[in-house]
């Protein structure tokens, strides 16, 4: 399966020297697969309503991956919902 990713990201990820095989598994065209890659900061319930409004019609759901180390700090376990869930209701 092929990921999304945008031009400016595709072009970064092109000087990094990958294998072929590897930049093969890229697309900057979003129709070509359902799994896009978005910058970390995005990752946020209103960046990804925004997602999920920009995509009416084509997805119903959309699900978001934070490192878990952003839900720490100085060894305090912050109080995030590690699974938050937004259907666009």
């Amino acid at each position: 399966m092929q990921m999304y990713v945008s031009m400016a990201k595709r072009k970064i990820l092109e000087c990094l020297d990958l294998p072929a095989e590897t930049l093969s598994l890229l697309t900057s065209n979003d129709k070509e697969t359902n799994l896009h890659a978005v910058p970390l900061w995005s990752v946020t319930l209103k960046s990804m309503a925004r997602l999920l409004k920009h995509y009416r019609g084509r997805y119903t759901t959309v699900v978001g991956f934070q490192p878990t180390g952003w839900t720490q700090k100085q060894g305090v376990l912050w109080a995030v919902d590690p699974c938050p869930v937004y259907d666009g209701g």
